[in-house]
């Protein structure tokens, strides 16, 4: 019975992954840029973790030029970070503006299941919520179709989900996007 007691304390526990600020940068052209990583507490970086820093690099290299010769460029990008982080997911949305892009903005969502050490597909998070993206864009016409008014004769259409993120409650709340 002793010698099991010292074997169950020898085991290792795996090592926890926590958000850092990799990319934090403001000028007074207007640019903000927010990016962060996932880095390990002790030893290497899971393969989940290591997926949503190859995703979060994508995002960076768009605004690579910002970066790296930040007095040449326009003012107004914005990549600003929203994150969420409960006791199993870290949900991370950035709003994305470009000044002069003629719209309000993108939503650029990803969220780490640390549990299962992987990223949270779409559909999983439409399972967790119960609903489909046709319930979901379906919604989103009708609801901005009742609120429309019918003197300019616009009308919802082409609804898409443009991310999501798993709240601190279980919840999940989805980003839509629609053509009016």
């Amino acid at each position: 019975i002793g010698m099991c007691g010292a074997l169950v304390s020898c085991q290792s526990k795996a090592p926890t992954v926590g958000l850092t600020m990799d990319t934090q940068y403001y000028d007074a052209l207007d640019n903000y840029v927010e990016i962060p990583a996932f880095t390990p507490s002790s030893g290497a970086l899971s393969s989940g973790a290591q997926a949503a820093n190859e995703a979060l690099a994508v995002l960076k290299s768009q605004y690579q030029a910002i970066l790296s010769a930040p007095y040449n460029q326009v003012g107004g990008n914005h990549c600003i970070l929203y994150p969420t982080v409960s006791e199993r997911y870290d949900s991370l949305v950035f709003y994305l503006d470009s000044s002069g892009s003629g719209n309000d903005g993108s939503v650029y969502t990803l969220t780490y299941d640390r549990q299962r050490d992987q990223l949270v597909t779409l559909d999983e998070a439409l399972t967790l919520a119960k609903t489909t993206k046709a319930e979901l864009c379906g919604g989103a016409e009708t609801y901005l179709n009742s609120t429309l008014d019918g003197e300019y004769a616009l009308s919802a259409q082409d609804a898409a989900v443009a991310g999501f993120r798993l709240r601190k409650d279980g919840g999940a709340d989805f980003y839509l996007t629609c053509l009016v």
